[in-house]
């Protein structure tokens, strides 16, 4: 409730008085300025003058969605957590003339359904429901902000509900001219059995009522016609009336209205306020109602053939009579799959089953209808598992490594992760090279349980490996990781990141006796700027102060460097109040001792940034005289309590005659995209969000996850 109690967001609507078809609106009040809920009505010419028929209680149970079908009001509730979130609580059936519940069809309901119609069409109730359980709050409980919705089919004998499909990914400009994501808040069908519905961006879409699937009608802008105009993200209704006039309770923050529809282009047109600004879901009108439609088969069951992918049975019992309890005789029987646009038959009115020879992987959900001319049975909805399941993980994974060759063995999965068929004569595997954030794809048409990977670059590397049953990637397993020490050549460069060289590098601490905090040198995330790129890792040394100083090092795997002159740059951060500051030295050394003598780069004394969260950059030069294999020191000494120093985009070049030769993250030539891969190492599109791998035109992979 958006006002005294305006935390408790919600709506519904009931049928009630006036039963005359017309333009007398139905629905419930969930708060107005006035703290009011119940049943109310109103004519949709004075949406200002609504009349409660039943008044309820903020604290009782809330309707969310609700439809009319004939004699009876059909409605999904909600209630408060004991917090201010509203969570499933039942499926009833009402009587419209009183508002009084006649049967509790159920009361194990998981997710909260938004807004619900009936298609008279094929007798078919729709609904709109959140695909998780609504968003958490950081109490935990639901605040009662919508959360994203899919086209589901309802069981009015049960209150159970099945998903057609996704609507896809919706998107709109919101009002800072971002691209957002956009989720269905509101639901309605028309007398042709066209579905339509608006988002929360106020985009309206039409639904395919075969695949869930939504396809943009129109979008109502602002003013200057720049942006999607909002709306609050919370429960609302629209419904067309028994002319097709489409009507809808439109909800903001502070205000509510009736606006009507032109279904065929999104034009709209507001007839003015509810009400004291009342929130009213559950919108309906009410409808006549034929009831000489052929009544729902029964029994009906969906079964795979044993030990195969295909086909799946499906077999029912016809019915023997209408809705109206005359007998029945189905010219035709409708078989469906949800999620597939046309049946995937039109049988005999006799027929009682059919094989489908082509299911999908995965679970496969059947609707069967009986059809008498052109009036439709109520739905029956079945489901069975089939084609190839998911493989579970393989197990025992293990990496070994001899030089520059990584061997990975692994024993095959034995099981499926639904119970379902797996061809386990025919399992290929895909073998995945990991380091920190980049995967390169080894293998992905093994047959075998091993695999020889030869590794170029030096680092520390992980395996994942996945077994596919007929192109269905199971479960990843993962090895333990391997490292290949080898030696660099020039030019050099590292962000200390696990897919370059950081976890080459050696740290030599001292012992810490602090118990609070890390200290002495690592290789380790920062919350600060990172000095190149998306660089999420940084070499840091840190201090407890004078009992616990730093006095260590951090030293370069081995480097090749002939006899010559030579450009170091890297970039520092720190902590910025500290005192005196942090001093360290940039060396070049041949071994990893700390006490031999070496080449001092750099020394930096008493450092703090000159700026917040800005990088300072450093560029010294140094000889060498005799071409040789050397190390990178870093020794920091300092004894500023919690103090801490970061070191980053550490590079090494020749100067030549010319000047530096340069290097940047991405090497001397600009390396570009030019393939997208899935987690499971297929090929596809550049994705817009999810986790994937991008192959660079320099041959190198890297792992990328976009929001």
């Amino acid at each position: 409730m958006r006002f005294i109690t305006s935390f408790i967001s919600l709506a519904l609507l009931a049928a009630n008085a006036v039963s005359a078809f017309g333009q007398t609106a139905y629905g419930f009040m969930m708060g107005d300025r006035q703290g009011r809920y119940g049943f109310v009505h109103f004519d949709v010419n004075d949406p200002g003058s609504v009349t409660m028929d039943k008044k309820t209680s903020s604290m009782g149970e809330l309707v969310s969605a609700a439809e009319q079908v004939g004699d009876t009001l059909y409605a999904f509730r909600v209630k408060t957590d004991g917090y201010i979130g509203l969570v499933p609580s039942s499926f009833v059936a009402i009587t419209p003339q009183t508002a009084k519940v006649i049967k509790t069809i159920s009361t194990d309901i998981q997710h909260r359904v938004v807004d619900m119609t009936y298609d008279y069409t094929t007798n078919t109730m729709y609904a709109l429901v959140e695909d998780g359980e609504g968003e958490i709050g950081e109490d935990g409980s639901q605040n009662g902000k919508l959360t994203k919705t899919s086209l589901n089919i309802v069981d009015l004998k049960t209150g159970g509900f099945v998903k057609v499909g996704d609507a896809g990914k919706l998107t709109a400009i919101n009002g800072y001219g971002r691209t957002t994501d956009e989720i269905l808040v509101s639901l309605a069908a028309d007398s042709k059995g066209n579905l339509y519905a608006m988002g929360d961006y106020r985009q309206f879409y039409n639904i395919n009522k075969r695949t869930g699937a939504a396809s943009i009608i129109g979008t109502q802008k602002n003013r200057e016609g720049r942006f999607s105009v909002a709306v609050d993200n919370v429960f609302q209704s629209m419904s067309f009336d028994s002319s097709d006039h489409l009507w809808w309770s439109r909800q903001h923050p502070d205000s509510a209205y009736l606006t009507k529809l032109d279904p065929t282009n999104a034009e709209w047109n507001t007839i003015g306020h509810l009400q004291n600004d009342g929130q009213i879901t559950g919108l309906h009108f009410v409808k006549p109602f034929d009831k000489s439609f052929p009544s729902g088969v029964t029994n009906l069951l969906a079964r795979r053939a044993l030990h195969s992918a295909s086909p799946v049975n499906v077999s029912w019992t016809n019915p023997a009579t209408n809705f109206d309890g005359e007998a029945a005789s189905p010219d035709k029987i409708y078989v469906y799959r949800l999620g597939t646009d046309e049946p995937l038959a039109i049988l005999d009115g006799t027929a009682t089953s059919f094989s489908d020879d082509s299911p999908v992987n995965g679970v496969n959900v059947y609707e069967v209808q009986a059809v008498k001319g052109s009036a439709f049975s109520r739905p029956a909805l079945a489901s069975a598992l089939a084609g190839y399941d998911t493989l579970e993980s393989v197990r025992n994974v293990k990496a070994t490594i001899d030089g520059n060759v990584a061997t990975v063995t692994w024993d095959a999965p034995t099981s499926t992760v639904n119970g379902g068929y797996a061809d386990y004569d025919h399992i290929v595997y895909g073998v995945y090279r990991i380091a920190g954030y980049s995967t390169i794809i080894s293998a992905d048409t093994t047959t075998e349980l091993a695999f020889n990977d030869t590794i170029k670059d030096g680092g520390t590397y992980y395996y994942a490996v996945i077994a596919f049953n007929h192109e269905v990637p199971g479960v990843a397993a993962y090895s333990n990781d391997v490292t290949y020490a080898t030696t660099f050549s020039l030019p050099y460069y590292t962000g200390f990141e696990d897919d370059e060289d950081g976890t080459l590098w050696t740290m030599v601490n001292k012992d810490h006796p602090s118990t609070y905090g890390v200290y002495g040198f690592a290789i380790s995330p920062t919350g600060y700027a990172s000095s190149y790129g998306n660089s999420t890792r940084t070499l840091t040394a840190g201090s407890g102060g004078k009992k616990d100083p730093v006095d260590d090092w951090a030293f370069s795997p081995e480097i090749k460097i002939p006899a010559g002159r030579y450009v170091v740059k890297y970039s520092s951060y720190g902590s910025r109040y500290a005192v005196n500051g942090t001093n360290w030295q940039l060396m070049l050394s041949k071994d990893l001792d700390t006490t031999t003598t070496k080449q001092i780069i750099e020394s930096v004394e008493k450092y703090i940034p000159a700026k917040a969260k800005v990088w300072d950059e450093h560029c010294d030069t140094f000889d060498v005289a005799e071409s040789g294999v050397y190390r990178i020191a870093f020794h920091a000494k300092f004894n500023e309590t919690y103090t801490r120093v970061y070191f980053d985009s550490l590079s090494i070049n020749a100067l030549t005659p010319d000047g530096i030769k340069t290097i940047s993250s991405f090497g001397d030539k600009e390396k570009v995209p030019v393939a997208y891969y899935t987690i499971d190492g297929r090929r596809t599109d550049a994705p817009d969000h999810g986790i994937f791998i991008i192959r660079f035109s320099d041959g190198t992979y890297r792992k990328v996850m976009r929001k």
